[in-house]
């Protein structure tokens, strides 16, 4: 009878739903008790730090068989048992429910377990200064931890402290990281002879392997960048700044790995000497330390720690070298040139040692740029000081003064050594047409007319390339008289008389001499575009001119206030 009701109830689906049921409660029930004996056993071993030896290998077979269950019930439920539960949509859906309870209870206690796990092995492995397999414990349980469902998290005190004790063993991992990184390579600063010395010095209290793995390890773990940017700093705030800036002496010890910089003098070197001492430096680093890879063996793109260490500070060493070294050098006067030529071929080169070292790459630095643009520099420098040179002349004190021009009548000795040399007698010109008259000037336009001599000269010494650039400089220089002069001696020209007088003659014979001064410049280039100032002229003599007759005026003005004043008097 009882076979017949079985029958009849399984047609139906009903005893094939109460079994699974009382399966997904026996189940729930059996994953309960695993999770509060993990639970319990976590909490001896984490919060009440009570020794409990934690039987993993159990728990995990407890798990598994759970799992299969689960899954076999989930099977049973989706292809047989739901599609004859139409009718019954509530009863299926808590039955799903409580499957997904199940699930849950499942996950939470793996996860457990895995923490547990991984942090024992982790722990392990540090005691043993296994620090790249301590390393790679810590990423799986970092992965553990990112997937752990936050209420678990929140409401689970054991899943809780298991996440604080990887925080504070990761952290632990890390000090011992960095502590070994700082034992190993060292910066020390040190005075003899009341003279600043420094060393860097490699304590080797690690093989190459273990160097090695403690590379990858801070790279793993993030650490490496902050490392060497830490070195990087020192580096070059003491080691670079005292060969830029001083002229020094490298001596490499016999003993140990130990490279030091004695000061020598405080003057500057030139900068072939500072890249052939900063090459020294480099290979020192290299040799000893930074060639050793930061990559594993598996990844695909291999990177040394030379090449990382470029990437931190290779930008600021860039201009740190463009600063105190290749615009220091930069030659103010052509003669110079050739000298520079030399200096930025050694730039080259020690460019290329850098790139073979791999600290610069082949793809471009703010190094090689300067480089690479450097015609335009000592042009550049050449102007800006021609410029500099220009102004301060033009602040001079007008009142010291120097005798120019001829006087009237002359004679043909006279005419014969004039400066100018342009008599006309043909066209019924006068003798003395094209020659200044005598007259008192200031000093500091005759250095000016002077200066616009040289930039003629350095023009044609530097070159057709940038003969132009120089050209327009002495525009230029004639164009900042105008602009500085009446400002800078504004008071002087307006209320002293003799001061008016002789800043107009300054711009009579600064006008007279840029007559000629773009055939001198025309005659040198030999160039069909046009050189020439004389579009300057009628503004540099508008400039006296207006300053004359304003004087003028107000003499005028004083006399006939002093006259009405006289009148006055003799009427009374």
């Amino acid at each position: 009878m009882s076979s017949i009701v079985a029958e009849v109830l399984q047609g139906t689906g009903k005893l094939a739903k109460e079994n699974i049921v009382l399966k997904v409660v026996d189940l729930k029930r059996k994953l309960e008790d695993i999770k509060l004996e993990v639970q319990d056993n976590l909490k001896r071993r984490y919060v009440d730090f009570i020794p409990q030896y934690l039987r993993l290998d159990k728990l995990i077979e407890d798990i598994d068989d759970v799992t299969s269950e689960y899954e076999s019930l989930r099977s049973q439920v989706e292809k047989e048992i739901r599609p004859q539960m139409v009718s019954s949509v509530v009863e299926f859906e808590d039955v799903i429910e409580d499957l997904k309870k199940v699930k849950e209870l499942k996950t939470a206690v793996s996860d457990m377990i895995s923490l547990h796990q991984l942090l024992e092995d982790s722990k392990k492995t540090l005691s043993n200064g296994g620090y790249l397999n301590t390393v790679h414990y810590l990423i799986e349980l970092e992965k553990v931890v990112e997937k752990v469902d936050p209420s678990y998290k929140k409401n689970i005190a054991a899943i809780s402290t298991l996440i604080s004790e990887f925080i504070v063993t990761r952290e632990d991992a890390i000090y011992q990281l960095e502590t070994l990184w700082r034992q190993e390579i060292t910066i020390i600063c040190s005075s003899k002879n009341g003279k600043k010395t420094l060393s860097i010095k490699f304590n080797k209290t690690t093989s190459e392997e273990e160097c090695k793995e403690i590379l990858l390890a801070l790279r793993l773990l993030k650490q490496l960048k902050p490392m060497l940017k830490e070195f990087g700093k020192k580096f070059l705030n003491e080691v670079c700044e005292m060969l830029l800036s001083r002229t020094v002496k490298l001596e490499l010890s016999d003993k140990a790995p130990e490279l030091y910089i004695y000061i020598v003098n405080e003057h500057s070197p030139e900068p072939s000497k500072i890249f052939d001492q900063l090459k020294t430096i480099f290979q020192f680093l290299h040799d000893e330390f930074f060639h050793f890879p930061i990559t594993s063996p598996e990844e695909e793109i291999s990177q040394s720690a030379m090449n990382e260490f470029g990437n931190i500070i290779s930008e600021e060493f860039s201009e740190l070298i463009i600063e105190k070294c290749l615009k220091m050098a930069i030659p103010k006067q052509s003669k110079q040139l050739e000298t520079f030529h030399k200096e930025i071929h050694a730039a080259e080169k020690f460019c290329r040692f850098l790139q073979e070292l791999e600290f610069i790459s082949y793809s471009g630095s703010n190094l090689q740029n300067f480089i690479h643009s450097v015609d335009t520099l000592p042009a550049n420098k050449m102007a800006q000081d021609l410029l500099s040179r220009a102004r301060s002349l033009m602040k001079k004190s007008l009142h010291k003064t120097v005798s120019v021009g001829y006087e009237s009548p002359i004679n043909a000795v006279t005419l014969k050594n004039g400066l100018n040399e342009m008599v006309n007698t043909q066209n019924g010109l006068s003798p003395a047409t094209f020659l200044f008259p005598k007259c008192q000037i200031s000093d500091s336009v005759k250095d000016l007319i002077a200066l616009l001599l040289v930039v003629k000269e350095e023009a044609k010494n530097i070159g057709p390339a940038h003969a132009f650039k120089l050209y327009y400089v002495a525009r230029n220089i004639c164009e900042l008289y105008c602009c500085v002069v009446p400002t800078y001696h504004k008071k002087e020209i307006e209320s002293i008389p003799q001061q008016t007088a002789i800043f107009h003659n300054n711009c009579m014979y600064l006008a007279h001499q840029l007559h000629t001064l773009g055939s001198l410049y025309q005659s040198d280039f030999q160039t069909e575009i046009s050189m020439t100032f004389v579009d300057l002229v009628p503004e540099i003599k508008k400039l006296g001119t207006e300053a004359f007759l304003a004087q003028m005026r107000h003499q005028k003005h004083q006399l006939l206030q002093l006259l009405q004043e006289q009148q006055g008097s003799s009427n009374r």
